[in-house]
Formats: C-alpha cells, structure tokens, sequence
C-alpha cells in the first residue's frame, strides 16, 4: 500500500519533551514501551499488513525519522523504512527488539512482531515515546483492528462496520500548544519563571527517594533473554468495582487508590532488604495527560507531563492518610494541569544547554522515581466499543479479542513500571521490572504482592480504611 504524505506538514520541529525523551535514552535503557493484542482465530496477515499500513497513513508522526535541519532537529516523512510485522518468531526472538535502543535518525517509531500458537496470535506493536504516549497507542490500535474489520463486513451481515473516528494531521503542529488546553502557565517574567522552576525543582532534588531494593539471594535472569518480562493480571468485577467504592467514599480517583498500594506495597518490598532511613522517600512517577477537548481529532502524539508524587517512608504508617494526601495532590494536579510545569521545567533547561546536560547526568545517577504507574483508565476501551461482539467476545473481523497488555519504559534506578486499565468492568495490572537487576520469578512476586494489597483493600471496611 502506497502512504501518502500529509500536505505541508513535514518537516516538523521536535518538541521540547520530544528533545528530552531523545536524551534521556540509552543503550541499556531505550525509550520505548509496547502493546499487545491477543487474538484467536485465524488471522489473515495481508489485512492486518494491509490495516497497519492505513492506520500508519492516519498517524502520520508514527511514519517518520529525524533529521537535522541546521542545529534543530525535525520529523521528517519517510514512509520507505517501514517494516512488516516478524512473523518469524525464531528471528525476533533473537533479535529482541524490546531491549534495543532505536535509532529514529535512521528507523520510524514503530515496530511490531507476532508469535502464532495453534489459533492463537499474539502482535507486540513497539512505540517510541518521543512519537507516541500510551492513548496514542490504544489510537492507533484502534485503528487497526477497526481497518482490519471492514474486510469482513460483507462476509458477516450481523456486523457492522466500525467507524473510523475523524482525525486532522494538521493538528500535529499544536501539539506542544497551550491553546484548547487548561494548563498552569506560570507568569511574569522569563527569570522569575525559572527562578520558580528552579525552586521546585531542587525541593525535589533535596529528596533521597529509593529504588526498589534488590534481594542479594537472588539475582536478575535478564529475562529480556527470554521475553519482554511483563506479568499481567486480571481482578475480578467485585473486586475492581469494591476499589472504585473505595475510592469513592474517600473522594478520590481509583488512580489514587492504585499509588497509595503502589507505595505501600514498594515500602514493605524495601523493608525485607533492610529498614528505611529517617530521609528515605518512595516516589511514583505518573504520566499526566495534557489533551484538551480540541486534541480529540489529533493523531497518535506525544501530549503528556509527568507528576511525581513522594512521600517519606516514616509517614506512610496511615493508609487512610496516605491516601488522603495523594487525593489531594492529585486534585491540585488536575485542577492546574501541574503535569504541564514538567514541560515548562524541560523547555526552560533546554534554553541553557550546560545546565540541562548537567541535570540529565545527575538524573542517570539517581533513582528519580522508585515506580512508574500508567493508569489508562477506559482508554482502551475506544477500541472495543468500536467492535461488534458476539457471545461476549469482541470480534476483530473474523477473530475473537482475547487480551490488551501494555507497560511504559523503564529508565535506569526506576526497576518497576506498571500500567493498569478498566476493560468490560475488571481493572487489568500490567508489570514490568528492570531485567538488569530483577529475574521474571521476582516479577511474579511483586505482583502477587501487588495484587494482595489491592484485595486487602477491596476488602476493608470503609471505617478500617
């Protein structure tokens, strides 16, 4: 299928968050996160090759490489670097492309691979972030499976097309906009702007937040070797909906429930090891989403900040309390996007290259975050509202949709990342630890543990709470 280059659009200037995903990168650590779709059935490769192409015609930054034009660096068409999916599983596999750095001056920003097990097709779609965030994914994926739908439209009357909703390239340009979007804008002059960047910047630099400890009786397989070393689980109805009950008798979010056991759960991991000191902080790090109602017909794009919510170990004693502060925080967050001030902090570094340059060897030096938690919420489920179903199964054309597993990158000191999602009712746990130091037996162990706090608090009395 021939891609057509969107009209006017390329060269486009990378943003500032762009330029710090790029730099922030590295051989061990590559800047990269992937999704799954499990499928069964027999799946026909030339409409889902086929159905990859048009989505990537309709996500048209998923399509390019960069480029320097003079000192600024540019995303620039080039449709001809695509690759079909790896249908061989032998040659990924020794490949493993999930622990490669990828060079987007000479590759696009996606990739993909597929395993085949009797009527079983598993497809990994591998994203770079500085292209894409997590809801550019579920996009694009959307795309895809809707794509490939239509070509049994006709073979299946019961069925009905799923639409393709409306989307604008041209809207890539406002990507890094504040237009159409609440954010907290800091005022006054450029040097008072920095000056409070700056403070809150080393407030948060002043903190000794801890990685997740390693067990020295055990050490990390690297089952990069193996896998891509992501654990998935599915909780029940009753016990995702005694969460949400949870969260609302408190006032808060399920995001919120999710921290607080998150660094609950990190605490009593690190406590096996040795206890905490008095400084000792546990910091999640979580991808705040910055669309506006205006982004709606934007395509797969990189639009989120990032929030860093720490507290010290010594106060972390009341779960009541503890979740009653991340409430708090996280309402001020959304009620100013703070997400935005991250970007407001990178794009300020970057006009003083010294001192960006210093702060990303500090931050390679450091655990920045103990946890990466990316809740998608219903994000995905775009993708199967858009799907017939039949007997309960949400059907891709002629194949049933078995499963949906995503997981955000993992950056050096950071050794779990986790990402979770609402579909038909169930919260869906996704985990990923740092292969370098943890083996897939420890992965297990950690969500086991995960999973047992969040049960224990689906099960509390709202007064025990």
């Amino acid at each position: 299928m021939t891609l057509k280059k969107p009209d006017g659009l390329f060269p486009l200037p990378l943003t500032a968050f762009e330029k710090y995903i790029l730099s922030d990168e590295s051989e061990d650590y590559p800047m990269t996160f992937f999704l799954q779709i499990r499928l069964r059935g027999t799946l026909i490769r030339e409409f889902i090759e086929d159905a990859v192409d048009e989505a990537l015609n309709r996500h048209p930054l998923l399509c390019c490489r960069i480029e320097l034009i003079g000192t600024i660096p540019h995303w620039i068409w080039a449709p001809e670097l695509r690759q079909p999916i790896e249908w061989n599983s032998d040659q990924w596999k020794q490949k493993r492309p999930w622990s490669q750095p990828r060079d987007l001056r000479t590759n696009i920003g996606i990739e993909g691979w597929a395993e085949l097990q009797d009527d079983v097709t598993e497809i990994t779609l591998q994203f770079h972030h500085a292209c894409c965030d997590g809801i550019g994914a579920s996009q694009f994926l959307e795309d895809i499976a809707a794509i490939y739908s239509r070509h049994f439209a006709h073979e299946y009357p019961e069925q009905s097309a799923p639409q393709l909703r409306a989307l604008n390239s041209q809207l890539l340009r406002e990507r890094n906009s504040e237009a159409g979007r609440r954010i907290a804008n800091l005022s006054g002059s450029v040097f008072r702007r920095f000056g409070v960047i700056t403070k809150y910047t080393l407030k948060y630099l002043q903190q000794r937040i801890v990685p997740l400890a390693a067990h020295c009786s055990e050490s990390g397989s690297d089952a990069s070797d193996l896998d891509t070393g992501l654990v998935s689980q599915v909780l029940s109805r009753t016990t995702t909906r005694s969460l949400r009950n949870v969260a609302k008798h408190h006032s808060a979010t399920l995001n919120d429930v999710l921290v607080r056991d998150l660094m609950l759960v990190a605490a009593e991991w690190n406590a096996d090891v040795g206890p905490p000191r008095s400084r000792d902080s546990i910091c999640v790090l979580t991808p705040n989403s910055l669309r506006g109602p205006s982004d709606d017909a934007m395509p797969a794009a990189n639009v989120v900040g990032y929030v860093f919510l720490t507290r010290n170990i010594s106060r972390m004693k009341h779960s009541g309390d503890l979740l009653c502060s991340l409430r708090d925080e996280m309402q001020l967050v959304h009620k100013y996007q703070a997400g935005w001030f991250f970007l407001q902090a990178i794009r300020a570094l970057q006009q003083y290259g010294p001192i960006l340059r210093l702060y990303l060897r500090q931050s390679k030096k450091r655990c920045m975050s103990t946890a990466v938690l990316s809740h998608l919420g219903n994000a995905l489920n775009s993708i199967t509202s858009r799907l017939p179903s039949r007997d309960g199964k949400v059907l891709v054309g002629n194949v049933e949709l078995e499963s949906i597993r995503c997981i955000p990158p993992i950056r050096p000191h950071t050794h779990v990342v986790l990402a979770t999602m609402l579909m038909n009712g169930q919260l869906i746990l996704n985990v990923r630890m740092n292969p370098h130091h943890f083996s897939i037996e420890q992965t297990h162990r950690f969500m086991t543990a995960f999973v047992k706090r969040l049960e224990r608090t689906a099960s509390e009395t709202e007064g025990s709470l």
